[in-house]
């Protein structure tokens, strides 16, 4: 038995949401709240995926929908999940950039209690740590060992009985590590 095709198309979502955007627009807050609704969880998860931060990405997410309830009156398109999505998207690349103008001394860097764990682990996804990272993996064996434990927090003397140095040795080389990460910081963009 062949199917086929119904010339009738149901209604789109792209038809609803343009009907709920301009109910929205024209202030229903029970259409606004369908929207958010409808939204919202896809926003976030976007904008979590680019900050790597629950907290700025609430900040994005709640920025966007101030955003676009104000533009909402003027918004014309097909798809209104994309056009979300694109001011979500802008205001989460706002927020990145203008964390990684901000410059973090290497003394206010994450601290890990541990010193067994991986100290980017903290950092993770975030831009100053991704380039901490990346720098002190460019430093020599004998700087990096000691750079990741004295960024984890470690002092000069743990870190020399493990290292196998003196603590003043160990001192100096932390010294010079910093120094070598600084500069591969500000040759990658960072204030200094």
């Amino acid at each position: 038995m062949q199917t086929v095709a119904s010339p009738i198309r149901p209604a789109t979502r792209t038809s609803g949401d343009r009907r709920l955007a301009a109910r929205a627009a024209a202030g229903d807050p029970a259409a606004q709240r369908e929207l958010v609704g409808a939204h919202d969880a896809r926003l976030r998860r976007m904008c979590r995926s680019i900050l790597r931060n629950d907290h700025d990405a609430d900040d994005a997410v709640q920025e966007a929908w101030t955003r676009a309830m104000r533009a909402l009156p003027r918004f014309s398109g097909d798809d209104l999940g994309a056009w979300l999505s694109a001011i979500a998207r802008n205001e989460a690349y706002r927020i990145a950039r203008r964390r990684a103008m901000r410059p973090v001394p290497m003394d206010e860097l994450p601290q890990v209690a541990d010193g067994s764990s991986d100290p980017f682990t903290v950092a993770h996804g975030h831009a100053l740590g991704a380039a901490v990272a990346a720098a002190v993996r460019e430093l020599s064996p004998e700087y990096r060992e000691v750079a990741a434990r004295d960024i984890a927090g470690q002092g000069p003397a743990e870190i020399a009985e493990v290292v196998g140095l003196t603590p003043g040795a160990t001192r100096v080389r932390a010294h010079r590590a910093r120094r070598r990460v600084g500069e591969a910081l500000a040759a990658a963009g960072w204030a200094a």
